[in-house]
């Protein structure tokens, strides 16, 4: 019966122009959307590559000058563009370490918060220095978004299962086929549903063998496992709608009301939901605004001004080897060493502002990830960043790592500096070994949420349909 069913609903697909013309627009976006995350993904690594390239060749520069320093076959009297001096080399323009992102291959899935992150950081004594080709100010991407293949899943693809379900059961009675189908030797509520399974098969497939194929074609691995996951979040969201559109359907009310009722089901849970959730948790777990934030740092380098005296005086006491020296006697290095010991309050007192800020943002984002079970597109739409890796949990691993490094790097060139150590090509070959990329290293403990809220819809969906399937006939 299955088998006969999904022959006349391929049948019933290929007969109808207005299907067929409904499908190839959904694939068409499913296209442009993987095509748009192709290019993003490539411009990224393209920049990257030719970032790393640039440094790779700087570097061998400066190490070909640095060995004809210290081999006293040239000088350089221009201090800041010595390339034996830790300092030029760990904070001015000429130095520097830049250390990449590595994007996830499946970032094509979800743009995330990747369009807000750079291609890389340039390592430097106090700090990192965001380097980026991105245009992530655009108006338009900060208004609406990046047209990803998540995006098209999420907004499109429940349009799309409406338009070929709305007039399932009330079609027949408008055509005047109700009567006779019900003759049959079935109970009505397996005829239809049987009907909304066989929709549900051919359309699950071809939007699965477009995704996939599309994919593929955009260099992704069949074998990777979290493609496999998304394509069955994908199926599973798919079946919510169908099962929507059928408890709809099975009220007996008209096409008309039908149609209306399942797209109002579609703005309910994916326009509204979505924004009051985002409103809840704005209320409900408050963050400053960036502007704030900005004041925040300024007031800290107001603190520090107030407390260099304090700072510069507790240094001295703890590292005896200095002597602090008037205004008059210091030579490049004294006041290099009071700005060390500054740089260190300093980065501690806007490492807690961060801190503060960026916990603020996490219990705010914790707090609406807790509301996923009140929308499908919540649930798939944050199933699928963090399968992509642009997800929050990404994002903040590939900080955590990028301080790390950054950390290490000053450690580094102020202990060189400090001790008139200069480099040498021991050292530039030391930094050829430093590592270039940055993969993020993100806490995927809750990674499955977003799948087992969307599961759990389904089931009640499902469940509502079998309420309204027990009306009589």
């Amino acid at each position: 019966m299955f088998l006969l069913q999904i022959q006349h609903e391929v049948r019933q697909f290929i007969r109808s122009p207005l299907a067929l013309l409904l499908f190839v627009f959904l694939a068409g976006c499913m296209a442009f959307g993987v095509w748009n995350g192709a290019r993003d993904l490539a411009q990224k690594r393209g920049a990257a590559e030719a970032m790393l390239q640039k440094q790779t060749e700087k570097f061998a520069r400066l190490q070909a000058q640095a060995d004809s320093i210290n081999r006293n076959l040239k000088a350089e009297k221009r201090w800041w563009l010595d390339p034996t001096s830790a300092l030029v080399i760990g904070e001015f323009d000429r130095g520097g370490w830049a250390v990449v992102l590595e994007p996830a291959s499946l970032s094509i899935l979800a743009t995330g918060l990747s369009d807000l992150q750079a291609e890389a950081e340039v390592l430097k004594i106090s700090g990192s220095a965001v380097r980026s080709s991105s245009d992530f100010e655009n108006p338009v991407n900060l208004t609406f978004g990046t047209f990803d293949l998540a995006f098209v899943v999420t907004f499109l693809l429940p349009l799309f299962v409406i338009a070929l379900t709305f007039n399932l059961v009330s079609g027949e009675r408008e055509q005047g086929t109700l009567a006779l189908l019900l003759s049959q030797p079935i109970v009505a509520r397996q005829l239809f549903g049987l009907k909304m399974l066989a929709r549900f098969s051919l359309l699950g497939g071809l939007v699965l063998a477009v995704m996939l194929s599309l994919l593929a074609a955009a260099g992704i691995s069949l074998a990777e496992p979290a493609l496999w996951q998304a394509a069955g979040l994908v199926l599973l969201y798919t079946l919510f709608w169908f099962l929507l559109a059928l408890a709809v359907n099975l009220r007996g009310q008209s096409s008309a009301f039908n149609a209306l009722a399942c797209v109002a089901g579609w703005l309910l849970l994916v326009i509204v939901v979505p924004a009051l959730v985002n409103l809840a948790a704005e209320k409900a777990r408050p963050i400053p605004s960036r502007a704030v934030f900005q004041n925040d740092l300024r007031t800290a380098d107001l603190e520090v001004a107030r407390q260099k005296e304090r700072i510069l005086t507790e240094y001295f006491q703890q590292n005896p080897q200095f002597v602090r020296k008037a205004d008059e006697q210091k030579g490049d290095k004294d006041w290099w060493i009071e700005e060390f010991a500054v740089l260190d309050f300093d980065q501690s007192l806007k490492d807690s502002l961060a801190d503060a800020f960026e916990a603020k943002a996490h219990q705010q984002a914790d707090f609406a990830q807790s509301l996923l079970g009140l929308s499908p597109a919540l649930a798939v739409h944050y199933q699928l960043v963090t399968l992509a890796g642009t997800g929050r949990e990404a994002t903040g691993g590939y900080q955590q790592n990028i301080k790390k490094q950054q950390q290490e790097w000053s450690a580094s060139m102020r202990t060189k500096y400090l001790a008139d150590q200069k480099l040498t090509n021991t050292d530039y070959e030391a930094f050829a070994a430093l590592p270039t990329r940055v993969r993020a290293e993100a806490d995927m403990g809750n990674a499955a949420s977003g799948g087992w809220w969307l599961l759990m819809q389904c089931f009640l969906v499902g469940g509502l349909v079998w309420l309204v399937s027990r009306r009589p006939w």
